[in-house]
């Protein structure tokens, strides 16, 4: 019984022992993320390449982290400033051996003694597991300019206009604006050589030319069939331009900006013609300006008195001897 008891008891002791073990692993594995955390936090540091500097002077600072084993490293972006210092430059990221470092260019315009430190990094491991990290503290000293009070105040100057250095201008710039222009000369004549061979000159239209070409776009109009198919406005309007074109050219009166009344009295004409012309031209009018409805009849017979009329006053074609 006794034997029993003592059996008993053995074993309730290993068992506690266990469990003491296992406790203390289970510790042991917690700490072990904790141990990591204080390795980056050790290996994280910022470093300036001078402690002190005047106002205005630009200054490095180097945010550098080590034994990052390949994990990813996010720098701290600074938009336009760390604290009160302004970012002149952000550089890009340098991959060391056994880490990353990031440099920004700042610089301070107050006088004091400053201070960084605590600019946290994020460090990404491989598990996906984030830490932040902490730098170190560094101290740096702007200064300012001495000035010697014992001096005057002196006004300001204000600002000396310099004369243009022609002399050294034209010594360096001279030779190759020389052949710039000449250049230039050559090209412009080339140009305005070549468009005056391919422009042709345009010869003034005589009233010969004037009788043919009323002939032609009156049988144009006339083959488009515009009557027939309703086009009662535009095949009157077509005819009047062409008559009034026509009378311009060929009896020099200005037929395009007067009324029909106005061309009678300035045609010098025999009655028979001066009536047809303006006939056509009052029933264009008409055509245009009114609700009129010509018959088919009247419309034939207008591109006829059209046609007579612009035959009856073909100009004499002029012989070469006769000029």
């Amino acid at each position: 019984m006794m034997k029993t008891s003592l059996n008993r008891h053995s074993a309730i002791s290993v068992e506690n022992r266990n469990m003491r073990n296992l406790f203390q692993g289970m510790k042991i594995i917690a700490i072990i993320p904790l141990l990591f955390s204080c390795v980056f936090a050790q290996n994280l540091s910022i470093t300036l390449d001078k402690d002190t500097i005047l106002i205005g002077d630009h200054i490095n600072l180097d945010i550098t982290i080590k034994n990052t084993n390949n994990d990813k490293v996010l720098f701290p972006v600074f938009a336009d400033s760390i604290s009160t210092f302004d970012v002149i430059n952000s550089y890009p990221i340098d991959t060391l051996s056994d880490g990353y470092n990031k440099r920004y260019s700042i610089t301070q315009f107050n006088a004091g003694n400053y201070q960084f430190g605590q600019i946290p990094t994020v460090v990404v491991h491989s598990n996906g597991v984030m830490d932040t990290l902490y730098s170190n503290n560094v101290n740096l000293v702007v200064n300012t300019i001495e000035v010697d009070t014992t001096q005057a105040i002196k006004s300001i100057k204000t600002v000396k206009s310099l004369p243009f250095p022609w002399k050294e201008f034209l010594k360096k710039w001279g030779i190759p604006l020389l052949l710039l222009l000449i250049a230039l000369g050559v090209l412009i004549y080339y140009i305005a050589k070549r468009k005056k061979l391919f422009v042709k000159e345009e010869k003034p239209k005589t009233m010969l030319d004037f009788y043919e070409e009323a002939l032609q776009k009156l049988d144009e109009i006339d083959q488009k069939k515009m009557w027939q198919n309703d086009q009662i406005k535009e095949y009157y309007f077509g005819i009047s331009e062409v008559m009034r074109t026509y009378l311009e050219g060929r009896f020099g009166i200005n037929a395009m900006e007067s009324t029909t009344d106005e061309i009678k009295d300035e045609l010098f004409l025999e009655t028979g013609l001066k009536n047809k012309v303006t006939d056509i031209l009052a029933q264009a009018d008409l055509a245009k300006f009114a609700k009129f409805k010509p018959l088919n009849d009247e419309n034939m017979s207008v591109m006829k008195k059209a046609k007579d009329f612009v035959r009856h006053t073909k100009p004499k074609e002029i012989k070469k001897e006769d000029v």
